[in-house]
């Protein structure tokens, strides 16, 4: 129910500022119940073509609530609000008392707005004029219909009663010369703050919601309303400064209401062209910046690979290279990837959608068809962004599953530091004091234990190298002075005697090297005998 009342006063709302303003409405009691209906409807063309002799407009009701729903109500709020003076004919006096008919005659007679100058505001034509002394109702005029002359000679004296007295308001309208001066030097945000504060404190002010209108579209006068194409009707501020404007301000609005619509039209007639031209555009601007977008994955796939296969983060050096490569690569993708999303974007400032229409509009009336292509939404847009965060996550993923698989790798030999030759790892250093280099790391075979890894170690103090391992760095255990066991395998093709990989370890008490490859000196240093007596070489 919530949601049909708010979209009946919206309909209500628009119905309202679409709406010509006129002088005078002629209300006429068409219900089935009068069967004058036809002779009260004759009565008010009449005076409604003798008002149009004199350039005055009216409105005549005749048929109108014949059927009671939402258009009725639409409809009569409309001829009410919009009327400088309501002229009620009904011939036959009983029906002025009909219920329906009553009720909506006194609420033009009890309008807050009219209570000073009702007395021109309203006219009643009926044949029994005794009928006043019993309606609610005072220094109303009521004519017989005999006396059309004579009512239209007094509805046009008070026509011209009430311009005056319309001009007289108009002198007495508040200014504003401070804000005035604001908006003039195109202070808009501090327009908008001003009046925010005041329209807490009078929120029925439709010159405070005029000036709002226009500080919240960066103008400073109507005509720069105009030259921005605005829809005034889908505004809340301009609705609410029509909503809150007495009937002769509303005129005015309306005849701005009337060319920003005009200018809408004008631009839609072009936009017929000028749209086919940006559709143009935007299928080879989305065909470039898909391919765009395609080739710059290309950095991101080919480096996560090379991650896979060279990087380890045990190893800070290649995990450093790891971040470097990929900070590159990203930088190009995320690049691309903004220049995707920005295509078709309306900004977060235009939030409702008279705002997005405006920004659209103000695209069109600057830029070429082939220059707004890239600012201008279509069907394709959301399926252009869609397409850029789907490469995103793809490449994201990637990157992640290498991070996801190392930590696991880490996490399984958390004593030692790697780093990967492709299908080999290079062991670089460890910690702990029973260091194990195993066979595999990841699936690759570990098959060197890199120069100095180990060098200067304080705490290991048991070493076993299995099978698999071919190659000791230069100097890889050297000086590791708290060394007691180490296990060395037949495996070994490759060492540095000159830089032997275990010269220093002088508390080794146990030695086992399990092939014949390399003699002791060879692992040990040449003066292994001289420091290291209680060791057991063993094979």
């Amino acid at each position: 129910i919530a949601n049909q009342i708010d979209t009946f006063q919206k309909d209500l709302q628009r119905a309202l500022i679409s709406a010509k303003p006129v002088d005078v409405c002629i209300l006429v009691d068409s219900t089935p119940k009068n069967l004058e209906s036809k002779i009260d409807a004759a009565f008010g063309t009449r005076i409604k073509d003798k008002l149009a002799k004199l350039n005055y407009t009216a409105n005549v009701t005749s048929g109108l609530m014949e059927h009671i729903g939402k258009e009725f109500v639409i409809e009569l709020f409309k001829n009410l609000t919009l009327a400088n003076h309501l002229v009620v004919v009904s011939i036959n006096a009983q029906h002025l008392n009909n219920p329906l008919f009553r009720h909506i005659w006194m609420s033009y007679y009890s309008d807050e707005e009219l209570a000073e100058t009702i007395t021109h505001r309203m006219s009643i034509i009926t044949d029994d004029l005794s009928i006043k002394e019993s309606l609610p109702i005072a220094n109303i005029n009521f004519y017989k219909s005999t006396a059309l002359d004579e009512h239209f000679n007094n509805l046009t004296s008070c026509l011209k009663t009430i311009k005056l007295y319309e001009e007289e308001c108009t002198k007495a309208t508040p200014t504003y010369p401070e804000i005035r001066e604001l908006l003039n030097e195109k202070r808009f945000d501090e327009v908008k703050d001003i009046l925010n504060d005041k329209l807490l404190e009078e929120p029925l002010n439709y010159v405070e919601w005029w000036m709002m209108y226009l500080a919240k579209h960066n103008a400073s006068n109507n005509e720069e309303l105009l030259e921005k194409v605005i829809d005034p009707i889908e505004s809340y501020y301009f609705q609410k400064a029509y909503l809150t404007a007495p009937r002769f301000v509303k005129r005015n609005l309306y005849d701005y209401y009337l060319k920003a619509k005009e200018a809408l039209d004008d631009l839609a007639v072009v936009d017929e062209e000028y749209d086919a031209e940006v559709e143009k555009a935007q299928k080879q601007l989305y065909k470039k910046e898909g391919f765009k977008l395609v080739v710059s994955t290309l950095p991101a796939i080919l480096i996560t690979g090379l991650d896979f296969l060279t990087i380890s983060l045990a190893n800070i050096w290649s995990f450093l290279l790891m971040i470097v490569l990929n900070a590159i690569a990203y930088f190009i993708l995320g690049k691309q990837i903004f220049s995707v999303l920005a295509i078709g974007k309306i900004p977060d400032a235009a939030k409702t959608e008279s705002e997005k229409k405006n920004y659209i509009q103000q695209i069109k009336k600057a830029l070429k068809p082939h220059q707004a292509a890239r600012f201008l939404p279509n069907a394709k847009t959301k399926f252009m962004h869609g397409f850029a965060f789907v490469v995103l996550a793809i490449c994201a993923l990637g990157t992640l599953s290498f991070f996801a698989k190392e930590a696991y790798v880490s996490f399984k030999n958390p004593n030692l530091n790697y780093y990967y030759v492709f299908n080999n790892v290079v062991i670089t250093g460890g910690r702990g004091e029973n260091i194990i280099i195993p066979k595999t790391i990841d699936k690759r075979k570990v098959t060197k234990i890199g120069d100095h890894a180990f060098e200067n170690n304080q705490t290991v103090k048991k070493v076993v190298i299995n099978n698999g391992i071919k190659e000791l760095g230069s100097s890889a255990f050297k000086d590791c002075i708290n060394l007691e066991e180490a296990t060395v395998p037949s495996t070994i093709i490759k060492v540095d005697s000159a830089n032997a990989p275990f010269e220093g370890c002088n508390n080794l008490k146990q030695f086992l090297y399990q092939g014949t490859e390399f003699s002791p000196s060879d692992l040990l240093g040449t003066d292994y005998q001289e420091k290291m007596f209680n060791i057991n070489l063993s094979k």
